[in-house]
Parts: C-alpha cells; structure tokens; sequence
C-alpha cells in the first residue's frame, strides 16, 4: 500500500497527477492495481486495473538459445479435454498444479514461466493427427496457447499417428511391426484415404508464426513413430516437405539397442556399427532420409542390468555416442532423448525405469555430449515436460517439487556464466603415406582445454590454398590456372575425441587426410566448441606439398639442367619467344620455385645448375629464397658461375678472359670464398666424389695463366671443378687437352654456333663431336658431361643469330646423343635449360607446348629404365 503525495508535492489543486515506482516484483501471477483518492469533502472514488502476467523467473531459456543450444521439451496440450486425467490414473507422480485445463491462461502462463525460467526454450507440441474430432480439440488448445504465451517461447509440433493413419491402408505391406513402403501408391492412399496429408496441411498456417522453430530457416517438424516406416520413405518425405514449407523433418530412427549391448541383460543388440560398415544398412539409409533423428523416452524399451540407475546412463551414453559419430559422418542431426525415468502404473508388462534426479542429470550430460547437428546448433529433447501416465514429465510435482527443473538448470547455468572460449594447442601434422617424396595422406592431430566447461564440438577443415594473384600480377591466363595448381575440394571434417566421447575439459583430436592433390600448400583450420558455446578456431598451413612422385630417384641417370633465376618484370622486358604457363613470374616467389622443383623432379631432373652473378646479386637473393623452400630437399644444385657476368672480358675478334689480370684472379677468390661459406654446406648442395661442384661456364674463352689461377682455386677450395670447354674445336689439340686437364668434368652449356648451316644434320654432327669429346675425356679419366637442347632462338634478344627450330623430336634426339656419350658412374648429362626464355631453349611448360618437353624426359628416361632391366 502506498500513501501518494502528487507529483509536484503538494495538494493544492482540483487537478493532481501522481507517479510511484513498485520495485521487487516477485512475479508469477496477475497483480490488481487500485486506486483510491478522496475530496476535502470526503468523498471517494475506487479504480482498478490487472496487470497481464508477469514473470517469476527470468528467460533462461532465451540465454541458451543464443548460444546456439536448443533445449526443447515434449508438450501435451491434452488435459482434460479430449484427454481426462482419470485415463491417466494412476499416477506415480502427482502436478504440483492439480488436474490443471491447459486451456487455463495462468496455467499456460505458469508452464511457459517454468520451462523457460530453467532453461527450455522450445515447447513440441503433441498432435494425435489420428484421432479424428479430438485432433481438433487439441489444435484448439494449441491456438490458445500460442495467443497466450506471447513469443515467450519456442514452439514446434510432434505429429503421432503416422503409423496408424497408415494402418487405415490395408494394402501396406507388414514384416512385424515395421510397415514397408513399396512405391508411391502406399503413401498416396495415406495421404487420400487416411488423410494423414490432408490433415497435416492445418499446420501449414503454424509453420509462418515467428516463435516457430526454424533451422535454416525451415521449419522443424518430429514425425513421432515414423520409426515404424521402411521401405522408399524418401518420396514420403520429400511429399511433406512440399507440403509444408520444405519442412526440416525429425524422425525416431534411432535405435539405442541396435548401437549399444554392453549393459543389456542377455548382451543381444550392438548390431548398428557392423552393419553400417556391410554398406548396406537399412537402418542408416533411413536416418538418412531425414534431416534429424530422434528416439523416444530415451529408448526406454530394452532390458537393462540393475541397478538400473548405474546401467541404464551408461547404457544411453554409449548408444548415444555411436549415434552421434553416425550423424556426424552421414550428416543429418542426431537430437538425444533425456527422461527422468518411466512409469505406467496402469500396465504391467512394462518394466518401470525409477525416477532419480542422478539418473535424469547424467542422461542429460551425454545428450549435451554427443548432441550434434550439420548447422552446428545443439539440439536436446526432454521427454516430457508434462506426460503423467508415464511419469516421464519434469513439470513441478506434488511429490518431487522442482528437483529436476533444477537439475536442468544447474548443468546449463555455466553455459551462461563462462565466456572464456577453450584453447587449442599442439595443432600439428605428420605424413603417414609418402611415394617418392610425394605425400598422398597426412595425420592432424591437436589439443583442446576448457577450464569451466566440457568440450563439446571440433572441426577440422583441410582449405587448398588458392594463387590466383599469378593471373593478375603475371599475366597467367584464367584457363592455364587448373593446369598449374590441380583442383582439390575444401575438406571439412566433423571429428570426435581420441577415446571416442565428448566428456573432459581437455581433449585430444586425431584425423587422417588421405589422397592429397598436392601441388600448393594447405591450410589447416582447427575449431572448437565448449558446452556454453565458446568457440576458438586457430589455423596453421603446411608447407608446399609435392603434386608430382620425385621420379628423378629411379633412374640411373643423373639429369641437370641449367635454372636462370633472374626474372622479374624489368627483366622480362628484355624479351622471349614463348609464355611461362605460370605467366611473366617474379624468380622470388616461392611458389614458383616449388612449382619448378615439383614439377623438374616430377619429371626426372636430379639438378639445378644454377645461374650465379655475385654475392647479393638479384639471382643471389633468388637463390637463397630457393633454399628457403620446403622442396629444395628433394633436388639438388649446384653453381654455374657466370664469368662473363663477374670477370673483366676483352672482344676483338672472339671474347676472351685473361686470368693473369689480378682483378680477375681476385674476383674469383673473393667469389668462391662467398660460395663456399654461403652453399657448400647446405644438405641439397650437389657433390660429386664428395666435394661441392662448381661449373663454369666459358672456360674455352680463358686466357692467360690458366694453370696458376685454377690451381690458387684448388688449393684454396676442395671443390669440384667443371668447365665448360666442349664446343666444336678439336680435342685431340694437345693445347686443349692440357686445358682439360684442368678439371675434373667438362660439359658443353650447348653446341649452338652461328653459322648458316648450323642446322644441316645438327643432331649428326653434335653426336660425332661428342663422341671425340668422350673419346678424349675417358681417356684422361675426366667426367664429360653432354648437354642437350630442344632448340635454340635468342632472336627476340639479340640480332642477327642463326635459330634451331624447337620440337620434340629434337629433344628426344638431343638426349639420346648426350646419353649415349655418358661413361661416368654416374652417368650425367645436361640440359640447357630448365627456364632460359631469352634464347628459347627452356623446356619449363610454356601457354603452347604446356608439359610436352617434360613429358618427352619422363618418357625418355621411362624407357632407358625399361631397356636397362631387359639387359640385365
């Protein structure tokens, strides 16, 4: 009661206006609003108004559903009418209500306060569409329930009856009690003479309310017994989803017994695992027609080893977890069942599941466990809310009181408190399937922590990184993309805990990735999701991983070829004939030094001899990038020393270099000293009788103390010398032969010459001259080394030269001739070149020959192999 003053605080007025705030509402009810005034002459006057309904507790339930937790509870809007409660008789448990009308507005009011003050937030509504007149009765207690519980909470239906209404066709045929859908026919007498469609049409006006439940934005619908259904269910199905609004259709497929036997009485069931490994399981093709599966009562229906407040939880975790893992790898929803047990006092030949607040608790937490859905909501059905001729309501109760809305509260209030997203840790992979340095499968494994609460959901995605910066920034054309970088799908990998269950604050996660494409890198992207829907995602990426099997390993050939890592857009301005199929790359670019190892050992080249112009030189810098690569392991390299590009030079009639100059002879040291200390000692360096290899190209052009300067070389470097003196002179000169004697390898860098004729018989005159090259070279026990071309034309660089038409027969005459004037163990030859796009010798694919070049190699090499076997 409150005694007013008016607002401006005095009465002085015939007019007076007045104003109090009513703090500590408790709620639960209506409340009456009176007001009473009084003249100065004594006179009265009385008003009231009523208050709507106002809330006890605060909408939890509301809380959870933001957190993307759907907890939705079994609704009978039967009582009494068409319902009586005497059918019900006699109860285990008595509502704390009494025989309450659900048609009463406080009662509704009252459920609504209850179920969402704990933590319910969906009411499924219970429609017998198979009782006739009273399936009218009960959508008329629906539609008063709806006007009343103003959005307060969610709502969906349970549709009973499907299997009855089904039963009205005498045609379906019967195995049991399972009624088997044979074609189209069976269902369309359903839907004509049972009118099981015809009724469920009267929801459709449902489905557009906006506290419907929704996932998807379609609207949620439970077929109850729909269990009962086999056969081609599929059209069935899709039927009612045209019907209604391309409903998200619950089914109770699941079957606790056929996924669990450990704590049955005689061990029988525990079928499922088995079967769905046959293939061929009826059981999951039928779940699979649905987009969620359910069971009802928590599969009450199986004997179970007593105690059974022990066995029984245990039971329904295992089920549960069996389910849960099928759901989440055939990719429909699995919504767990929790009751607070089962009795039917009114029949005997059901045994009764005692209620118990443990039993209801631990049910209740591997639901929340193993709960799953592809939209990555959680998903609990609580039967009942109110079913008393079962005792499986957790309604406030005259014997019980609220013990297991608190129940439900207190699991789920940490959800609410804790916004601490869990940890990842240890996110790391390892391959476990390895060809010829391609890895095909890999393992991920890592770690999840939650110090409030349980883990409840991971992921793993496996994402293929994407280079589409190429077209832009290099010109690669959009259809040469696919070519380059293979297509390989995202993978997404729903995963389940090591020991199988979703039970700790920590957790350990372990998936194999098999068949990988390669041919890029990977990213690997960790999620995680605790019971209260903190979610952590953390991501790490592997790096390039092989597209091809390194076939250079299996050959007894040793293949190199010369890599100019020179290219950049001011240096491709200088000009080519042919176009990179990676476009006008940057040499720097990681990717497309991968990309040229991957694809060069893919088709059989052990080496790169590398184009090397001085210390912190663009193609220096390049170089260091390379060995920066995760693939550079898998090939190997060596210098080619550009001595053009270092040494001072002198043109008269031919080019010279004069090694009596001390500028050159300084040069070298200083060079070599850089390369020893940068290269030698890195694992992938190429040795040959276990000393580092150096070539260097134009040592025919050497002038001048020779001798002197190439031994300072030997005895500051242990190194490995190799010049490259084979050209068209005549080696039997014993001037060249002292030249040779200088080093311990000797290679052409090619037999291109600028004369008119150069490509009369080319191919003939290159074997004849390197065959007095190897005739000379054996004899001085010297590695010869010969080179090989597809061609040659520098015309878009330099005027005037003489071009060699490319093809691939030249190719795969050029390699035999070097192959066949190989003798050294083991055998080597050149190529010029890997990528030398200036003079057009680079067998690189290009926009128009693609991989040819590379192919003839494969082949070439392939049947060298082939013949080598036959001999032995």
């Amino acid at each position: 009661v409150f005694v007013l003053n008016p607002v401006d605080g005095e009465f002085d007025s015939l007019e007076e206006e007045f104003s109090v705030p009513i703090k500590g509402i408790v709620g639960g009810r209506e409340y009456i609003i009176v007001a009473l005034v009084r003249d100065l002459a004594g006179n009265e006057r009385t008003v009231e108004i009523k208050t709507p309904y106002i809330r006890q507790f605060e909408n939890f339930g509301k809380e959870l559903y933001k957190k993307g937790i759907i907890v939705m509870a079994n609704y009978f809007p039967l009582y009494p009418d068409p319902h009586s409660w005497e059918a019900l008789e006699p109860m285990a448990v008595h509502p704390l209500l009494g025989k309450y009308d659900v048609r009463d507005n406080i009662i509704i009011h009252k459920h609504v306060d209850w179920a969402t003050g704990y933590g319910i937030n969906t009411f499924i509504f219970s429609w017998p569409i198979h009782w006739g007149s009273d399936s009218d009765k009960v959508l008329a207690n629906i539609d008063k329930f709806i006007s009343i519980s103003s959005n307060q909470i969610y709502f969906s239906f349970q549709v009973e009856g499907v299997d009855t209404a089904i039963e009205w066709n005498p045609n379906v045929q019967r195995n049991c009690w399972k009624l088997i859908l044979r074609n189209k026919s069976d269902w369309e007498v359903i839907i004509d003479g049972g009118g099981y469609v015809n009724s469920i049409t009267k929801l459709k006006s449902y489905l557009q309310k906006g506290n419907y439940l929704k996932l998807n934005d379609r609207p949620f619908l439970f077929l109850f017994n729909a269990a009962r259904l086999y056969g081609n269910v599929e059209e069935f199905y899709t039927t009612l989803r045209s019907i209604l609004n391309n409903a998200y259709i619950m089914c109770n497929y699941v079957d606790t017994w056929a996924a669990s036997s450990t704590y049955t009485k005689d061990g029988s069931g525990g079928w499922l695992l088995e079967c769905e490994r046959s293939g061929n399981c009826e059981l999951i093709r039928l779940a699979n027609a649905a987009e969620a599966n359910t069971v009802w009562a928590a599969g009450w229906y199986t004997p179970i080893k007593h105690p059974l407040e022990t066995y029984y939880p245990k039971y329904i975790d295992e089920a549960y977890s069996v389910w849960s893992k099928l759901a989440m790898k055939y990719g429909f929803s699995f919504v767990p069942s929790i009751i607070p047990g089962f009795i039917d006092l009114r029949r005997d030949d059901i045994e009764r599941l005692p209620r118990s607040a443990h039993l209801f608790e631990e049910i209740l937490e591997s639901s929340l466990r193993y709960a799953y859905t592809p939209e990555g909501v959680k998903i609990l059905k609580i039967d009942t809310f109110n079913e008393f001729g079962e005792a499986t309501g957790i309604e406030p109760t005259r014997e019980e009181g609220f013990l297991y809305l608190e129940v439900l509260r207190n699991v789920f209030v940490n959800l609410i408190i804790d916004n601490t997203p869990p940890s990842i840790s240890n996110l790391n992979w390892m391959p476990t399937r390895v060809v010829l340095d391609k890895v095909y499968n890999i393992n991920v494994t890592f770690k999840a922590i939650d110090y409030e609460n349980p883990i409840a959901y991971a992921e793993l995605r496996f994402v293929p990184v994407e280079y589409y910066y190429m077209v832009e920034r290099y010109g690669m054309r959009p259809e040469d993309y696919p070519k380059v970088f293979p297509p390989d799908n995202e993978r997404v990998f729903v995963l389940s805990p090591v020991d199988g269950k979703f039970d700790s604050l920590e957790e350990e996660f372990s998936v194999l990735i098999k068949d990988i494409a390669g041919g890029r890198e990977y990213r690997i992207v960790a999620s995680v999701r605790d019971l209260a829907g903190n979610e952590r995602t953390i991501e790490i990426k592997t790096p390039y991983i092989r597209q091809f099997e390194n076939i250079a390993k299996v050959d007894d050939i040793f293949v190199l070829a010369t890599y100019y890592p020179w290219y950049n857009p001011s240096h491709w301005k200088e000009g080519y004939k042919e176009k990179p199929l990676l476009g006008l790359y940057d040499s720097q670019d990681k990717i497309v030094l991968d990309k040229h190892i991957d694809w060069a050992t893919g088709y059989g080249i052990d080496g790169f001899i590398i184009s090397w112009w001085g210390p912190n030189s663009f193609e220096d810098r390049t170089l260091k990038n390379l060995l920066k690569c995760n693939l550079i392991k898998d090939i190997k390299f060596a210098i080619l020393y550009e001595s053009l590009g270092r040494l001072k030079y002198s043109v008269d009639r031919d080019i010279s270099i004069n090694l009596s100059a001390s500028h050159n002879k300084a040069v070298l040291l200083d060079d070599f000293t850089y390369i020893k200390d940068n290269y030698f000692q890195h694992p992938s360096y190429m040795k040959i009788n276990e000393k580092p290899a150096i070539f260097i190209y134009l040592t025919r052009v050497f002038t001048g103390n020779i001798t002197g300067t190439i031994g300072d070389l030997r005895k500051a470097f242990d190194v490995f010398l190799i010049g490259d003196e084979v050209y068209w002179q005549n080696p039997m000169i014993p001037e060249v032969m002292e030249r040779i004697k200088l080093y311990d390898g000797v290679t052409a860098y090619n037999m291109h010459t600028n004369i008119r004729s150069i490509t009369e018989n080319f191919e003939t005159r290159v074997f004849e001259k390197y065959r007095e090259w190897y005739e000379v070279v054996k004899r001085l026990n010297i590695y010869f080394i010969p080179s090989s071309i597809p061609g040659f034309d520098d015309r878009a660089v330099r005027a005037g030269n003489i071009p060699i038409p490319r093809s691939i027969e030249r190719f795969n005459k050029q390699l035999d001739i070097a192959v066949s004037n190989t003798y050294s163990i083991p055998r080597m030859i050149l190529i010029t070149s890997f990528n030398e796009w200036h003079e057009d010798t680079q067998i690189e694919p290009s926009i128009s020959y693609e991989f040819d070049y590379l192919e003839t190699l494969k082949l070439y090499l392939k049947s060298l192999k082939n013949n080598h076997c036959s001999k032995k």
